[in-house]
């Protein structure tokens, strides 16, 4: 029962909460990257990713796709940009097929916006056996990665994780 934590980082926030995740249950990772880097200012980045998405015209990825085919668990993540996923995120999800698979969704934020991101993920995600319970891990206004250490994500993690395996 093979996993991979799909990610896309604009701040690094995303890519430490995916390597801590993707140590603690044991996954590969894939990290999902533009030809085109975004600005480094947060609000050009969501001024940018509004006229992509409102224009259809979805970044350009760059190196190869990864191959699903020997995984039944795709974690993926992302930042969660003008309340929902990042076009970057967006272009993966219309060149990947998920038939056959679990998608477990996450996502950083400042704290909003979280249910126009799994309904954008809902809509856009083709084929998931199922998608389960999603988390959103909310970073303090700072943007800094190291905002939580790993020892903390591991605790989050394990909450969200084995909580629902309880149930």
């Amino acid at each position: 029962d093979k996993s991979i934590v799909v990610y896309y980082s604009w701040s690094g926030n995303t890519r430490h909460v995916a390597e801590v995740l993707a140590k603690l249950v044991g996954a590969d990772t894939y990290e999902i990257l533009t030809v085109k880097n975004y600005p480094e200012d947060g609000h050009e980045t969501a001024l940018v990713s509004i006229q992509e998405r409102n224009s259809g015209n979805l970044p350009e990825l760059r190196g190869e796709l990864p191959d699903l085919s020997s995984y039944s668990t795709v974690y993926l993540g992302a930042p969660i940009w003008n309340s929902y996923l990042p076009t970057p995120v967006e272009k993966w999800l219309e060149l990947t097929d998920l038939s056959g698979k679990t998608l477990i969704p996450f996502s950083t934020s400042q704290g909003s916006g979280q249910s126009g991101y799994l309904n954008d993920l809902k809509k856009r995600a083709r084929n998931p056996k199922a998608i389960t319970e999603y988390k959103d891990f909310v970073f303090p206004g700072n943007y800094r990665p190291d905002a939580f250490t790993d020892e903390q994500l591991k605790a989050l993690f394990t909450e969200w994780l084995y909580s629902k395996s309880n149930e």
